[in-house]
């Protein structure tokens, strides 16, 4: 035999082997077993929950052409002691070594577990209701034979020997996220225009305003920094002079700085969170200010204008709710007082925005 021959042999024989242990890792059976709160039971802190076996739970396994559709029958369901054997070759739809996602669903009017693979949710039922999917967590479509999947606990765990090691990963410890909005800044209170005898008002308190942001996500814990921008807001006030006459006195303000803050993310229900926030206030108010004296014949006006900068601390909270893994709509409250070189106002801060999830994305 030539040398080529020999070659060309060793490369049909290679080949041959890699694609026989790519089906046999792709063909090893996997048994899902589904556990359930025992009984009356409740979930109590500190104590772990006692469960039990869940018979008659419906599966579906969306892989390859295998697509859901309203009214399609599910895979399989668990058997008497809570077991579900995928069938045969199901799982050779997918790739070797391919993360496995397993959910929770609400399915008229029942909790089914969707398995699906990984960054392929948008194929699953949308919710209803007040009944929310729930992210579980993962195996390796060629792992460990036995899946746990714990409804109680909210966790899977794969065990048994395997090709691949180590649990998938779930949702990511840090995300990050920028986007912007729009609101008003409310002049909520001033003082330190000084006018004697004279009283200050502001007939238009509340002015449109822009906030643009980023935030970065470690666990609950969530940090950002908030630009912002307020149209001007204006005040005036005149006081009598004692020898007849009037002094006025119009101040125009417009006022910008940046918010930086840490918080902590508070899950409500579903996909809606709420986050409490405090830190830091960098602030700028550019002031212009007119007086004009008025007496007899008398009528002077005197202009001025300027910029003061300073720092404070800001405390808010924000309302999210995720509409897509990437998309979040958000209401945001602020309170930010400012203080400085005669400068003494605070604002009333309320905008509503987007942020978009640039790394980080969730798998609920």
């Amino acid at each position: 035999m030539k040398k080529s021959q020999k070659l060309l042999y060793m490369t049909a024989l290679l080949i041959a082997l890699s694609s026989s242990n790519s089906a046999v890792a792709q063909n090893t059976a996997i048994t899902m077993q589904v556990l359930t709160l025992a009984g009356a039971n409740k979930i109590s802190p500190g104590t772990p929950p006692t469960v039990q076996p869940a018979p008659g739970v419906s599966i579906y396994v969306l892989v390859g052409a295998n697509k859901f559709s309203t009214g399609m029958p599910p895979t399989g369901t668990t058997d008497s002691a809570g077991a579900f054997v995928f069938p045969p070759g199901l799982l050779s739809a997918t790739k070797s070594n391919t993360q496995m996602e397993v959910y929770e669903v609400c399915l008229n009017g029942q909790k089914a577990v969707f398995v699906i693979p990984k960054d392929t949710e948008d194929q699953l039922p949308k919710d209803t209701g007040d009944c929310y999917k729930r992210y579980l967590g993962g195996f390796w479509s060629d792992g460990g034979p036995t899946v746990v999947v714990d409804l109680a606990k909210g966790t899977v765990t794969q065990t048994g020997g395997g090709p691949v090691a180590g649990p998938p990963v779930g949702n990511p410890l840090i995300s990050f996220q920028v986007g912007g909005g729009l609101g008003f800044k409310n002049l909520g209170g001033t003082s330190g225009e000084v006018l004697p005898g004279g009283k200050f008002t502001t007939p238009s308190p509340t002015n449109f305003a822009g906030d643009l942001g980023t935030s970065i996500s470690i666990g609950p814990a969530v940090f950002g920094t908030n630009l912002w921008r307020a149209n001007a807001i204006a005040s005036s006030g005149s006081a009598s002079l004692p020898g007849g006459g009037a002094d006025s006195l119009a101040v125009n303000r417009k006022m910008e700085g940046d918010a930086v803050t840490a918080g902590v993310k508070i899950p409500l229900r579903g996909k809606v969170s709420f986050i409490v926030h405090g830190g830091g206030n960098f602030w700028r108010v550019n002031i212009d200010t007119k007086e004009t004296v008025a007496s007899g014949t008398l009528n002077n006006t005197v202009t001025n204008s300027k910029t003061v900068e300073g720092k404070g601390w800001v405390v808010g909270g924000t309302l999210r709710v995720d509409v897509s893994r990437r998309w979040s709509v958000v209401v945001r409250y602020d309170y930010l007082p400012m203080s400085n070189a005669g400068v003494n106002i605070h604002l009333n801060d309320g905008s509503v925005g987007v942020m978009l999830r640039l790394f980080g994305l969730p798998r609920k």
